[in-house]
């Protein structure tokens, strides 16, 4: 029931469960990128540079004072730059995978980036936290961190 919730909740639920539940790791990437800013650019990726990395990503352009429409038009453009079936998917308009009745994710419905992914998560965050910034704050990501990387910038 859990993995087909999920499934119906697509990317937006993945992303907001993960902010949840990974608060320490998010935190632990951020603390990175402060760190190695200091000795110049940062590149953040993952396996397809779009989950994981845009969450990251975001939360680094709200840092930065980023607009939402701007961070989440950055995000659907990664849609267009992913490789394998992610591209097929996106190409075709098809989401190749197939449907799974046991507990496994069917991770298929997953595939892509649209942009409506990224805004349902920020509208997500600013109904739960208040804003980007106050969940920022709640995982201990300070605004003299945040300073710091547009300071860097």
């Amino acid at each position: 029931a859990a993995a087909r919730n999920l499934e119906k909740g697509g990317l937006a639920m993945l992303y907001t469960v993960m902010m949840s539940t990974s608060q320490r790791p998010i935190r632990t990437a951020l603390d990175a990128c402060v760190r190695e800013s200091a000795r110049g650019p940062v590149v953040i990726h993952c396996q397809k540079g779009k989950d994981r990395t845009g969450v990251l990503s975001m939360l680094l352009q709200k840092s930065l004072g980023e607009s939402d429409a701007d961070i989440i038009q950055a995000y659907g453009l990664s849609g267009k730059l992913l490789g394998g079936e992610d591209a097929a998917a996106i190409r075709d308009g098809s989401n190749p995978g197939t449907s799974s009745s046991s507990g496994m994710v069917d991770w298929s419905h997953f595939r892509g980036s649209p942009p409506s992914a990224m805004e349902d998560t920020l509208k997500w965050i600013c109904q739960r936290y208040g804003s980007v910034e106050n969940y920022m704050d709640v995982i201990s990501f300070t605004s003299e961190q945040r300073n710091i990387l547009s300071e860097r910038i």
